[in-house]
């Protein structure tokens, strides 16, 4: 701008015309910072859009993972574990191994089921379904359980994630412990849901091992339902599991 008005004086504009070429001056050099600056931020946008696809991407992958864990890893543990009563069965009690199987089936139709909601999006379950289904179970396993539900009507996504939760629980008591007994409680405090489920059968002298995915993805998803997991065993053979949700949250 300076120099443009210098310019001017040197070639004896007059002062209208040295002052018309500074503000042209300043003129061009704004719309020209304004361009470059808008061409800067056009990039900076299409770097974070991709870096937020990518991210959703991440998220989604994690979500499909998260349930195929937790919906089918219960779900094939039972299946398991029906076979083999069957097979223990056969000769024994021709009648109710076949009966044993027909649940078998009736388990991988669910499993199917299952596996169709994770992929859509959704998983269908229930506390009080997925409480019936632990019952049939764990007494195929030989352990004795107790129930004691006082949580009342729950919003369809809490049910699930509770639902979700005794699952879990389920398959964890079947597959780290030599359980003979197994409660199952349900309470509800003002807004808070509390799912409570206790086992014997854990091997107080048995090396501790660092926690696997599905707490991990318990933890997760009642994070996001603003509800917290605690998991702990009192060296005495019982390990205990709880889930609070806030309902009003």
């Amino acid at each position: 701008m300076a120099a443009a008005g210098a310019g001017a004086h040197l070639l004896g504009q007059g002062t209208a015309a040295a002052v018309n070429y500074v503000i042209s001056t300043l003129v061009s050099g704004l719309v020209v910072y304004g361009l470059v600056k808008l061409a800067r931020l056009e990039r900076d946008l299409r770097t974070a859009g991709e870096e937020l696809a990518r991210a959703a991407t991440v998220q989604e992958r994690l979500r499909a993972a998260r349930d195929l864990h937790d919906l089918l890893g219960h779900s094939l543990a039972a299946i398991l574990l029906k076979c083999e009563l069957a097979r223990r069965l056969a000769a024994a009690d021709p009648a109710r191994a076949r009966a044993e199987l027909a649940e078998v089936v009736g388990m991988a139709e669910r499993a199917r089921s299952d596996l169709r909601a994770a992929v859509g999006g959704g998983a269908e379950l229930t506390l009080d379904g997925e409480v019936r289904g632990a019952r049939s179970v764990l007494a195929a396993a030989g352990v004795d359980v107790e129930t004691d539900l006082r949580h009342g009507d729950l919003d369809a996504a809490v049910s699930a994630v509770l639902g979700t939760v005794l699952r879990e629980a389920v398959t964890n008591v079947l597959r780290h412990s030599a359980a003979r007994n197994c409660a199952i409680a349900t309470t509800r405090d003002g807004a808070a849901v509390r799912l409570v489920v206790e086992n014997d059968g854990l091997d107080p002298r048995a090396p501790r091992t660092p926690p696997g995915s599905g707490l991990g993805n318990l933890t997760t998803r009642l994070a996001s339902h603003q509800g917290t997991l605690s998991a702990r065993a009192d060296g005495e053979g019982r390990f205990r599991l709880e889930a609070t949700i806030d309902t009003a949250a």
